[in-house]
């Protein structure tokens, strides 16, 4: 029967700034949905079903601070300088040692200048000059 609460779902009450209330009815309307209730609970349900498979969501600080480290490490310094990349960000964000990400970095700035390698690489790297015999 219409109206009729369904005891198979869990109703819940959630308080919200009316700013937020207004954007999420214009929301629902962009989606064809019937209320903003309605696209909270699918938000919700995708928020749920994102963490049960343990699917990282980067926040836009996160995506743009692993931005920057790329830029750094293919040599893009009009597009960004080292001063404001957060290498622990990153890490944090990739799941990965901050420590690695600063080696990987130091490594790649000194094959780019032609300097000696750090300490802990040069046993590893070895580069070769190719030399053509007539």
């Amino acid at each position: 029967m219409p109206g009729q609460r369904n005891p198979d779902r869990t109703r819940m009450t959630v308080v919200i700034d009316n700013e937020i209330a207004e954007y999420m009815e214009t929301w629902a309307r962009k989606e064809s949905r019937p209320s903003k209730n309605n696209l909270a609970e699918a938000l919700l349900v995708r928020a749920v079903e994102t963490d049960k498979t343990d699917c990282k969501v980067l926040s836009d600080y996160e995506f743009s601070q692993i931005k920057r480290y790329l830029y750094l490490l293919v040599g893009l310094p009009e597009k960004v300088e080292r001063d404001g990349t957060s290498f622990s960000v990153v890490a944090e964000a990739l799941g990965m040692d901050e420590d690695m990400l600063q080696e990987l970095y130091l490594l790649i700035e000194a094959l780019r200048s032609g300097s000696d390698l750090p300490p802990k690489h040069k046993c590893k790297v070895k580069i070769e000059k190719e030399v053509k015999v007539d």
